[in-house]
């Protein structure tokens, strides 16, 4: 057994693994800095909440847009190349935000640190299958997803306290020094193994294609999307603003209640593959789904408005969305090989492009509520406001009702309920086939 364990989880490819690890809980930080920063940000920049979302949704752009070119690149070159590079990107994107004034500037940088933040998962993703077997793909890589989330907890309240000992622009210097750091580390010290445990068959155009063929591939990914909202709909922006607004909590105090949701992904992420093997993987993704909805049901309707009580919600919203170990398992095991490095990569610009749809139209629905313009979303988030039916306000920076918070936010459950249906008929269909064999 021992020696079964050196040769499976030898001292270099640990340290192989361990490496890109790092950096993908690094790129949370800065994933996390304009929820953190809002007002100095949107001040800096002079925007409105529309244009802010606009901003923040174009990291996701970035990140989703570049998943299957990372993935083709990681394939033809060096994994340390194709890292370092995008970390280096990251870091210079991130210096270039933090430096101007001017809203198309940052929303460049803010799309070429997304790029950047690619990296991260695949980087982690090709050098577990290059070092480890496929048995041991997907506990590693729910291992990796709970390792980068440390990241998203960290980004959040610690980082926000040094900016306030320290200023914003210290605090983002010093962010950009870690990540080049970061790059000549992965440079110097990732390689690729002599013996790898891929498929030696080479990515070609002709694999996409029967990738993007597979209308079951398609809808996985459209379900990775639509189950997403509370990671980068909520927790990477909108939680935070809403705690304080309509729960009091100081802002210190909401940012540690929104790690909460990362601290449960953190927990559940290792199990989740043992729990899927259990019970099938659509099942749980399923389960996650409905237990989504229902976590964002009690934060509306203030069932549980403790501080214990919204952090044990935010905990199980977090654990809920854990479902994605086991989507990406799922699509994996599909595929042949060969199309196993870009499937995930596919699957995964679904997932980082919740943000792109999450953050623009949260941020849209809060402007039309502030405004009180005459359209369809205004008129209904007045009659929500004329019957009361999410009580008043409780925080002191309110500038919008409660009731535009939740017309706004809802659009994450709606999703989610979205997904869960749509899973629910893949289900099906893979037990019909299942049947057949």
């Amino acid at each position: 057994m021992t020696k079964d364990f050196r040769n499976t989880y030898s001292l270099k490819s640990l340290t192989m693994w361990i490496i890109p690890s790092i950096f993908f809980m690094f790129q949370f930080i800065p994933r996390l800095w304009l929820g953190q920063n809002a007002d100095h940000i949107r001040g800096q920049l002079s925007i409105d909440w529309q244009c802010f979302g606009y901003i923040n949704a174009l990291y996701y752009f970035g990140y989703a847009g570049m998943q299957i070119p990372v993935a083709m690149m990681l394939d033809r070159f060096q994994p340390r190349y194709v890292i370092s590079s995008l970390i280096a990107l990251l870091s210079l994107s991130f210096l270039a935000f933090t430096l101007t004034d001017n809203w198309m500037v940052a929303a460049g940088a803010r799309f070429f640190i997304g790029i950047g933040s690619a990296a991260g998962f695949l980087g982690v993703s090709k050098i577990i299958s290059q070092w480890f077997d496929r048995k041991t793909y997907s506990k590693l890589l729910g291992i990796s997803i709970a390792f980068g989330i440390l990241g998203a907890v960290y980004g959040g309240g610690p980082t926000y306290v040094l900016v306030q000992k320290y200023g914003v622009d210290t605090v983002a210097f010093g962010i950009v020094g870690v990540g080049l750091a970061l790059a000549l580390a992965v440079f110097f010290s990732v390689r690729s193994p002599e013996k790898s445990h891929e498929n030696n068959e080479k990515l070609t155009i002709a694999h996409l294609k029967e990738l993007i063929s597979s209308p079951t591939i398609w809808i996985l990914g459209a379900v990775n999307l639509l189950l997403v909202g509370p990671l980068e709909g909520f927790a990477d922006l909108w939680g935070e603003r809403y705690l304080v607004d309509y729960f009091g909590f100081e802002k210190t105090r909401a940012l540690e209640l929104v790690s909460f949701i990362f601290i449960g992904l953190i927990s559940a992420s290792p199990i989740t593959p043992w729990i899927g093997k259990k019970i099938g993987d659509y099942a749980l993704i399923n389960v996650c789904g409905l237990g989504i909805v229902l976590c964002f049901m009690v934060l509306f309707m203030h069932w549980a408005p403790s501080w214990w009580g919204v952090a044990t919600t935010l905990f199980m919203m977090g654990a809920f969305s854990a479902y994605q170990t086991n989507l990406l398992s799922a699509g994996s095991e599909m595929v042949r090989p060969v199309l196993m490095g870009v499937t995930i990569a596919f699957l995964n610009s679904w997932n980082m492009s919740g943000g792109s749809v999450f953050h623009p139209l949260v941020g849209m629905i809060m402007d039309s509520g502030k405004t009180g313009e005459s359209n369809l979303m205004g008129d209904i988030i007045a009659f929500l406001d004329s019957w009361n039916i999410f009580g008043g306000a409780t925080g002191q920076s309110n500038l919008v009702s409660e009731s535009t918070y939740i017309a706004a936010l809802s659009t994450i459950p709606l999703a989610a309920t979205i997904g869960v249906v749509l899973m629910f008929f893949i289900g099906i269909i893979h037990y019909k086939k299942n049947r057949l064999k």
